[in-house]
């Protein structure tokens, strides 16, 4: 529920056969939708066909130390009604990370240069052009959640239609049978 390093960021262990382990690494942006496919990868088992993965088998990085997996990640929290001013979208680089939360405030962080996120320097014009760049990502990435929000509640609108026709058929059935019967009482 909230965006900054304590929170994002948690412990990963990894222990399989053909793994050299006995090292740390804090520097790959690996993430919890990683988990499954490196489990299928490590276990030798063909990801299904009709299955999408938005993590990516981490195997590679642990093999070579050197490889990296992404350089950057979504992070996002979108609260329920009752919570809705501590929502946010946000973007985490291996240097910056960029927060906007639903109120419209915004902060931004070189996590290089300050890793605890003390000073929030969205304002800072030495970084104006990260900021913007990074906005650009952020704005397409928000885009791209509240479409499928979107489509989402337009799908449950049609289930929950589809349900209420149901329902209403059921009740006329019900209704017709039951002045059926009173008429022959």
């Amino acid at each position: 529920q909230f965006p900054y390093e304590e929170a994002i960021r948690v412990p990963f262990v990894i222990y399989a056969p053909g793994i050299n382990g006995g090292r740390v690494d804090r520097e790959n942006l690996i993430l919890t939708i990683d988990i499954a496919p490196t489990i299928l990868e490590l276990a030798g088992i063909e990801k299904p066909q009709d299955v999408k993965f938005d993590g990516t088998s981490i195997v590679p990085v642990l093999k070579n130390p050197d490889t990296r997996l992404r350089d950057e990640f979504w992070i996002e929290f979108i609260p329920q009604d009752w919570l809705k001013e501590k929502g946010f979208y946000g973007i985490r680089t291996s240097q910056f990370k960029l927060i906007e939360y639903l109120t419209g405030d915004r902060e931004f962080y070189d996590l290089k240069e300050d890793p605890f996120e003390l000073k929030n320097q969205h304002d800072n014009p030495i970084y104006k052009d990260t900021i913007a760049k990074l906005d650009v990502k952020v704005g397409a990435l928000k885009r791209e959640v509240q479409q499928f929000f979107a489509e989402e509640e337009a799908k449950a609108g049609v289930i929950s239609g589809y349900y209420a026709s149901l329902k209403t058929l059921v009740r006329k059935f019900i209704s017709y049978f039951h002045e059926e019967g009173d008429d022959d009482e």
